[in-house]
């Protein structure tokens, strides 16, 4: 990777808010995880999705499919 590359990386990175695990989330994931058979980063991410009303932006077929999870196609070319 070059400098020019990694500047901006460290510039998207450094706009990122870093949200913690509440015990809302927690109950959540875990319901998913099992209600869905979902690894359990990919039952995190939607459950914060859920919990924040925020439309999770993937190209995971699985989690595209979670009913009542709003969510988009991530369009990478």
């Amino acid at each position: 990777m070059d400098e020019s590359a990694q500047s901006g990386i460290e510039g998207f990175l450094s706009e990122i808010t870093n949200i913690g695990l509440s015990e809302q989330v927690k109950k959540l994931a875990i319901r998913l995880r099992r209600e869905h058979q979902l690894k359990l980063p990919d039952a995190i991410v939607a459950a914060t999705a859920l919990s924040l009303g925020a439309t999770l932006v993937t190209n995971d077929a699985k989690l595209l499919s979670l009913p009542n999870l709003p969510s988009q196609k991530l369009g990478l070319k």
